[in-house]
């Protein structure tokens, strides 16, 4: 029962460092836009963006919203991603019918540039140079396309990344998912292919626009990354025991036994960028021995510690222990 106690004890201590030990980043919005369809309107400098379809006619109806973080900026290479949490501020709305509104990655880069929609915003501006509109990914601020979107209203990945319902004036979450995730992961492993994503809303419908606070805005997009530890162990070798009873520890704790010569790795792992002290708790009973750590010392940077090591030698006194220092 006492080591079931133990046991259950060490899990709840593991699961509280860990707990610690995740990162949390809040990551504001560095580019975001409006494409309105069908012509050259965007809504480059805006204090707000939209998704779904308005009732204000022609060159105004289907509006999607574009958006942008700096994951490579933010958050350490070679990080874990574990969760991802966009949050938004919906600020106007036609009615306060819920509306789904749908997370797309985008394939292809896509700009943000003067253009400032006058009033509530929602008629849009004239596209200026490398704005995104409906046809551009770049527009030329001319009516024509510096980089044209291979298909009108933007070139993203037909899966959905995540979604929400959005209903009347409130902040909104767009909550975690594996796909969303994998977005995020994706975007940090290879910066180079991070082009933000898309938002979509109820474009099968008339007066379905959902209007949200911009980076401009009072009330900016965030994009909440958690991210795992990284973790790493720490071991080596024993050699030279010939009794029984050694015990060893890292960091005054995580008890280990050892039986026999051979390889050894601690049960916990540590965080990258945490010390390591390994030490002998107990050293063997039976033959009079002492095991001495060399290497047990040092900081985890980027990789498991293997180089521990313990070696065992007895004391010279058990030289003597069968008698013969009477013949000397």
């Amino acid at each position: 029962m006492r080591h079931i106690y133990r046991f259950s004890l060490f899990l709840l201590i593991a699961s509280l460092f860990f707990q610690e030990a995740t990162a949390q980043t809040n990551i504001t919005a560095d580019k975001d836009n409006t494409i309105y369809e069908p012509g050259s309107l965007s809504n480059g400098v805006g204090e707000n963006f939209f998704a779904g379809r308005s009732n204000f006619g022609a060159g105004s109806d289907k509006k999607r919203g574009l958006l942008h973080f700096d994951i490579a900026g933010s958050i350490p290479s070679g990080s874990v991603i574990s969760t991802v949490v966009l949050t938004l501020y919906m600020n106007r709305t036609f009615f306060g019918t819920a509306q789904t509104i749908d997370m797309h990655k985008l394939d292809i880069d896509w700009g943000e540039s003067t253009s400032d929609a006058p009033g509530g915003e929602g008629g849009g501006a004239a596209s200026a140079a490398n704005d995104a509109s409906w046809l551009c990914a770049f527009d030329n601020g001319a009516g024509g396309c510096n980089t044209s979107w291979t298909t009108a209203g933007g070139d993203f990945s037909a899966t959905v990344s995540a979604s929400t319902s959005v209903a009347g004036i409130a902040s909104y979450t767009w909550p975690s998912t594996a796909q969303l995730v994998a977005d995020v992961q994706n975007m940090l492993d290879d910066p180079s292919n991070n082009f933000g994503w898309i938002l979509i809303g109820n474009e099968a419908s008339t007066v379905t626009a959902k209007r949200f606070s911009s980076r401009e805005g009072t009330t900016p997009p965030i994009l909440t990354v958690t991210i795992e530890p990284v973790i790493y162990t720490v071991g080596g070798s024993v050699s030279g025991l010939a009794g029984s009873g050694l015990v060893l520890q890292n960091n005054a704790g995580d008890d280990l036994p050892i039986t026999a010569d051979g390889s050894f790795t601690f049960t916990t792992p540590l965080v990258d960028g945490e010390p390591y002290a390994v030490t002998v708790l107990t050293q063997p009973a039976g033959l009079s021995q002492t095991c001495d750590v060399t290497n047990g010392n040092g900081t985890l940077v980027g990789a498991d510690v293997t180089n521990v090591s313990v070696t065992c030698v007895s004391k010279p006194e058990e030289m003597f222990a069968d008698g013969f220092e009477d013949d000397l």
